[in-house]
């Protein structure tokens, strides 16, 4: 279906097609570490250009403001400040939780597991970009639950820096009527966490 075809075209457009166009290179290159940070930087550039292109679309745009804005309240709620458009918009934009910052791990994390692989024929190449995506993402995620646990520490702090830079393609600054949204939306995530945790009255 829709999501599927999606999938295998962002498959190809950001992990295939990267390595294809580093591949010409290959024999110039002749290290396969300097290959796949090679790779990895055409990845890098091709995320940029896609976020930056996408981000200047009147649609995405205002998608990028919600962004923003749902970032805003969350830290407002970390924070303990009170969830009102007022305080809320004194918060940051960038938040080291997002996905955004997830993407740029799985560009880094894929430049060292691509080298231990070396440089295989092009076939085996192109299967370990499309079978190795679950694990890429699965590392990344661990890295994000582990800076988000220790984000107060500087060398964190630092390695999480360029996932907060990058934030400034997916985010906006949002409107007040945006940030009610984003509020409303995070008071009912908490009010369904609330509920859940409530005990469940036993059986008569």
């Amino acid at each position: 279906g829709t999501m599927l075809s999606t999938l295998l075209f962002g498959i190809g457009l950001f992990f295939v097609a990267p390595m294809l166009v580093a591949g010409i290179f290959a024999n110039q290159i002749g290290n396969a570490v300097l290959l796949s940070i090679v790779e990895g930087l055409l990845r890098l550039l091709l995320l940029i250009g896609y976020l930056w292109l996408i981000g200047v679309t009147p649609k995405i745009g205002r998608v990028f403001a919600y962004h923003g804005a749902e970032h805003k309240a969350v830290h407002a709620q970390e924070r303990g400040l009170e969830l009102e458009p007022e305080s809320v918009q004194t918060c940051s934009t960038a938040h080291p939780r997002c996905g955004t910052v997830l993407i740029l791990v799985v560009v880094v994390v894929g430049v060292v597991l691509f080298a231990l692989l070396g440089h295989p024929p092009l076939w085996l190449r192109i299967l370990s970009r499309i079978l190795l995506v679950p694990v890429l993402i699965g590392l990344s995620y661990e890295w994000l639950r582990f800076s988000a646990r220790h984000f107060q520490q500087f060398i964190v702090r630092a390695l999480v820096w360029p996932g907060l830079l990058l934030q400034s393609l997916t985010t906006r600054q949002p409107a007040d009527d945006q940030v009610a949204v984003a509020i409303a939306a995070l008071q009912a995530v908490i009010a369904a966490d609330e509920k859940a945790l409530q005990p469940t009255p036993a059986s008569a």
